[in-house]
């Protein structure tokens, strides 16, 4: 026959478990979190851009890798301040429209 003194028993061991598991689970959620932070794509970015004249430009971009993970790049997009007044106060929705922009791919 299961008595007072064994339920009492019973609630004090689930409480105690309980507050265990709930402990462990925060605690592995933020140990999950710190190692998502840490395996985060960190860039580091370097531009060279010389302008001989009107038709002769050069530009070099040189990106690198200095998180954990390695990164692959498919594309490199440059956006480009307008000329004009009018045009540089709305240059996102220039830039959205895909105007004074100017897209590279990976081949």
């Amino acid at each position: 026959m299961i008595n007072s003194e064994h339920i009492t028993l019973l609630a004090f061991w689930g409480a105690i478990t309980g507050t265990i598991g709930t402990l462990a689970g925060v605690a592995n959620l933020y140990i999950r979190h710190k190692q998502h932070q840490q395996d985060k794509a960190l860039l580091d970015s370097e531009s060279i851009f010389n302008f001989f004249s009107a038709p002769h430009h050069n530009h070099k971009i040189i990106v690198r890798s200095v998180g954990r993970r390695p990164v692959t790049l498919s594309s490199i997009r440059y956006l480009i301040r307008p000329k004009g007044v009018f045009k540089n106060l709305f240059r996102k929705k220039e830039h959205s429209a895909g105007r004074w922009m100017w897209m590279t791919f990976r081949r």
